[in-house]
């Protein structure tokens, strides 16, 4: 770059793989508004070359005059979503060399794990995943699976989980007398407030040696030892659960 070049734009080749682009006399706009001048080059290859330190894009300068603390120098993909840039000072003599590096094409296997809920049963469920990578280049990759979800009986009582009004207790009858959702065999909350605590004790020893339905957990039609004890493995916990509330 000399001096005494007249302003403007000069394009050349050095092959057919090298475009040289000299800017002489260049000025911020509006032309004229200062006194600030600025001359540089760009090299560019027409031909990618992945090995170390060699430069697909070169920048010289040159004959700077005033403050260019504002320019912006880098380079960013065709849409301008990623890229570089360079952000220290100018100075007459600087050279900012561009290598550029080829991304990994290997394909990353990624794994995910699917929660299905008891309701989905003997269903179809779809899962959509979508990964990003902030990488120039890279693109948002969406998948859409469809998945045939098996029927579950958890207690093998003949009843699927989405039906079974106690989905984890054995109880192929499927009795609820008093109507709330919860099968008498999981459901030693007499009182419907969703605990099973004191107050259904209370509700229990009132209700002893009758037919009170309600409170007949294993429905053999007398509220006996049998339910007491199956009432103690519930204790402190809420009723159910249920697939079919």
């Amino acid at each position: 770059i000399v001096a005494s070049a007249p302003s403007g734009v000069t394009l050349a080749t050095g092959g057919p793989n090298l475009s040289v682009i000299e800017y002489d006399d260049m000025q911020p706009a509006p032309a004229g508004s200062t006194s600030n001048r600025i001359d540089f080059v760009a090299l560019v290859s027409g031909r990618l070359n992945d090995l170390d330190n060699q430069f697909e894009l070169i920048y010289a300068y040159d004959n700077i005059v005033g403050d260019w603390s504002g320019a912006t120098i880098g380079v960013e993909n065709a849409d301008g979503s990623a890229g570089t840039s360079y952000t220290g000072p100018l100075s007459d003599g600087l050279v900012i060399c561009w290598d550029y590096r080829e991304q990994p094409t290997d394909p990353t296997l990624l794994s995910f794990d699917v929660k299905v809920q008891p309701s989905a049963s003997g269903g179809t469920v779809e899962a959509q995943v979508f990964n990003v990578v902030d990488m120039p280049g890279a693109a948002e990759v969406l998948e859409t699976l469809s998945l045939d979800v098996a029927t579950s009986d958890s207690d093998n009582d003949g009843i699927s989980d989405e039906l079974d009004n106690c989905a984890y207790t054995a109880n192929p009858e499927q009795v609820d007398a008093d109507m709330d959702g919860f099968g008498n065999m999981c459901d030693g909350d007499f009182n419907q407030d969703m605990i099973i605590n004191f107050r259904d004790v209370v509700m229990m020893m009132g209700a002893f040696g009758t037919a009170d339905a309600a409170i007949d957990i294993n429905t053999d039609g007398v509220v006996g030892h049998e339910d007491i004890e199956i009432f103690k493995t519930m204790w402190l916990s809420e009723p159910g659960p249920s697939g079919v509330r």
